[in-house]
C-alpha cells in the first residue's frame, strides 16, 4: 500500500487515513473484534469496510482493507497498520522523540522543539507529532 501511495503522490493522505483507522480501532473495540471474528463471513466484513470507510478515506486505503479481508489478514489489521506507520516514518525520515520535563511545556516550547528537530538536530530526520502524556 505504501509503495502505491508514494507512486501516486498520495502518501500524506494515506498516512492520515492510517492514523484515523488506528484511532477508530481504539475508539471502537467492537469493530476490531468483529473484523477478527473468524465466524463472520468475508462478504459481511467487506460490506462493513465499505460502509464505514468507502468515500471517507483514500480509495487506495479502502482497497487495502478489502484486500486484507479477502486474504483473511484483517484480524491483523492493527499490527499491519502500525507496521505501515513505522515504514512510512522510516521512508520519510520522521523519528519519534521523547521529551521529559518536570513541568508541562507550553505550546510555544513544543513548537520550538519541533522546529529544532526539523532543522536536523535529530540526525537529519524530522520529528513527528507532539503528544502530551
Amino acid at each position: 500500500m505504501l509503495e502505491a501511495a508514494f507512486e501516486s503522490s498520495s502518501q500524506e493522505a494515506v498516512r492520515t487515513d492510517i492514523d484515523g483507522l488506528l484511532a477508530t480501532l481504539d475508539a471502537a473495540g467492537d469493530l476490531e473484534a468483529f473484523l477478527a471474528d473468524r465466524m463472520v463471513p468475508s462478504p459481511a466484513k467487506e460490506q462493513v469496510v465499505q460502509q464505514l470507510f468507502g468515500g471517507r478515506v483514500q480509495e487506495l486505503t479502502t482497497n487495502f482493507l478489502l484486500l486484507l479481508v479477502q486474504r483473511r489478514r484483517i484480524l491483523l489489521v492493527r499490527e499491519i497498520l502500525e507496521a505501515c506507520v513505522r515504514m512510512f516514518d522510516e521512508r520519510t525520515g520522521i523519528v519519534e522523540a521523547e521529551v521529559r520535563s518536570a513541568v508541562a511545556l507550553s505550546s510555544e516550547q513544543e513548537e520550538r522543539l519541533r522546529r529544532e528537530g526539523d532543522k536536523g538536530k535529530c540526525g537529519g530526520d524530522r520529528v513527528g507529532e507532539c503528544r502530551r502524556g
